[in-house]
């Protein structure tokens, strides 16, 4: 299985580089092809799964992963796109899900909603890695690969 995973970041070596990578290891474990991609570097959309991922700034997702899901929709349209942010809005638990859905992730659904396969939510940091963070966005990797097998009729 061939996947790409797109992103962008303010923080280089902030909360969603980590994630990505996470992502990568989880992928990569599993037996998948994976390449981590900036939102301005994807050239190619010969994939079987994408995940396109944002931070969230000033109460939204950033605007150039907006952008590129806007203006790639029609490549994206026979695709399957797995969604996810990274905040700290789910600090607050479950009371903050429906706020999360409508200001974070709606943005990002908008132009490819037939496309969206899995949304996901995972909590950013401010100092240093949050390692149950990982062990979540290892063990959400590893769910999706198994949906993706089994979707397609495979099993690894």
């Amino acid at each position: 299985m061939k996947i790409c995973v797109i992103y962008d970041t303010k923080r280089k070596n902030g909360a969603t580089v980590h994630i990505v990578k996470w992502i990568q290891e989880a992928l990569t474990d599993a037996k998948a092809e994976v390449d981590l991609r900036s939102w301005d570097k994807v050239d190619d959309f010969d994939y079987d799964l994408f995940i396109v991922g944002s931070p969230i700034y000033w109460e939204r997702p950033l605007k150039s992963v907006l952008n590129f899901l806007s203006e790639n929709r029609a490549k994206l349209a026979d695709k399957k796109v797995v969604i996810f942010i990274v905040c700290m809005a789910n600090l607050f638990g479950h009371f903050t899900d429906e706020y999360i859905d409508k200001r974070y992730l709606k943005p990002l659904e908008e132009n490819i909603s037939d496309s969206v396969v899995e949304k996901a939510v995972f909590r950013g940091w401010l100092k240093k890695p949050n390692h149950n963070e990982r062990r979540k966005v290892i063990k959400w990797a590893r769910e999706l690969i198994e949906m993706e097998l089994r979707s397609n009729g495979q099993r690894r």
